[in-house]
């Protein structure tokens, strides 16, 4: 079975049955919950359907189930989600860190062609939406700039200008009840692409190492921590987790990214070598998820589990948690078809260039640690110990009162 496939059964039936398992063990007494989370990269909307009421039917079949839907390149003033049973949580846009599309792709001509002019001015941004009858409730929301106001320059026919802003968006959830983990769900789409790919030879090695980071040291620093919160960030990456020479992204750094002007030019000043300038961007496109596994974080899913979300054979849309938990599925919905190799259609209404995932989360209490499992058995037995001694001394007193008045008893005869 190729991955992503749900051998000829629709994949979100399956995905409901897997669902109906968990929910039938927290009823039997587990205390976990359910958590269905689902990226959605909307590409401004230059692929999607003329045909509103056939898009708003697809999207509403696609995200059945889900509690929160995490968008990146949504526009500000474009909103396709509440007509589908959701509301808006949080917006990159609203909060002021967004720009337009014009300064996200750098003004390019051929990009800008490939979608309404009217959206040429509107804000390019990452939201949260919650759907309207989640279990689960929103205690708080916010964005974060995580990009530097790095200036792009150097020629050789790249783009040039201030780096294009990126952001994070976040929400704070919990179970209706109140009860049980507080989850950080935290939407992110870091720096890349083709055209700042073209720069990684400059300082983007460190900005796409940094901007994660700066994501995971928010979280470790949040509010009223508690040991029980989790965080899961999702979003799209712009790469895969891992780099080989016979996979996608070394086929694309041959193809589009070595031969630029600008980054033969970018080599020749650094002084680095065929064999170096393919480790130097090899360095680069991972270097997201060195910095996730720098701080301890698990991924949710990989390629083989779950398939790929470009349309250009990979898997570049991911989820990370700030602990294991235990994952009732993750899988692919295609919204869009690949680009090459000749394949069959995935999808006959393509919605975006992306394709989704939609993972759900089995969400617990965090696992004791070893040393406060010793201190609850240390206090435990201790107080066990302490009621035996007790016990043991008020026996012997008896006893021994007992003796002195059979005694007296013998004395007095």
């Amino acid at each position: 079975m190729a991955p992503g496939d749900a051998g000829g059964q629709d994949p979100l039936l399956l995905e409901q049955g897997d669902r109906a398992v968990f929910n039938s063990l927290a009823s039997a007494g587990g205390n976990g919950r359910d958590l269905a989370l689902m990226t959605l990269n909307l590409q401004y909307f230059a692929s999607y359907p003329k045909d509103e009421e056939a898009a708003r039917a697809r999207l509403k079949e696609v995200t059945v189930g889900c509690d929160f839907v995490c968008v990146q390149e949504g526009l500000a003033s474009k909103d396709v989600l509440t007509p589908v049973g959701f509301e808006l949580s949080i917006c990159a846009g609203k909060e002021g860190i967004a720009q337009p599309v014009y300064d996200m792709v750098y003004g390019d001509a051929p990009t800008l062609r490939g979608c309404d002019e009217s959206v040429h001015s509107q804000l390019l941004c990452n939201q949260i939406y919650r759907r309207q009858d989640s279990p689960w409730i929103v205690l708080d929301s916010g964005a974060v700039q995580i990009s530097t106001d790095l200036q792009l320059v150097g020629g050789g026919g790249r783009a040039q200008g201030n780096l294009a802003k990126r952001s994070m968006v976040w929400v704070k959830t919990q179970w209706k009840s109140r009860t049980g983990p507080v989850v950080y769900v935290m939407c992110t789409h870091f720096t890349g692409g083709r055209f700042e790919d073209q720069y990684f030879v400059q300082q983007l090695v460190d900005e796409r190492f940094w901007q994660p980071t700066r994501i995971l040291n928010w979280f470790e620093n949040r509010s009223t921590p508690s040991d029980d919160d989790v965080g899961i960030l999702l979003g799209d990456f712009n790469a895969t987790t891992e780099y080989t020479a016979s996979g996608p992204m070394h086929g694309y750094f041959k193809a589009g990214i070595e031969s630029s002007a600008g980054v033969q030019a970018d080599a020749t000043a650094a002084s680095l070598k065929e064999d170096e300038l393919c480790e130097h961007f090899k360095k680069y496109m991972i270097s997201p998820f060195t910095a996730i596994q720098k701080k301890g974080w698990t991924f949710a899913y990989d390629q083989k589990q779950v398939g790929v979300t470009s349309g250009f054979g990979h898997l570049i849309d991911h989820m990370a948690t700030s602990r294991a938990l235990k994952i009732i599925s993750a899988k692919v919905i295609h919204l869009t078809n690949q680009k090459f190799g000749n394949k069959p259609k995935d999808t006959e209404l393509p919605l975006t260039d992306h394709n989704s995932v939609k993972t759900i989360f089995y969400i617990t209490g965090a696992p004791k640690s070893s040393t406060q499992s010793a201190g609850v058995m240390k206090k435990v037995f201790g107080t066990k110990a302490v009621a035996f001694g007790a016990s043991v001394l008020c026996a012997a007193t008896l006893g021994y009162l007992a003796l002195s008045r059979g005694l007296s008893s013998t004395r007095g005869i």
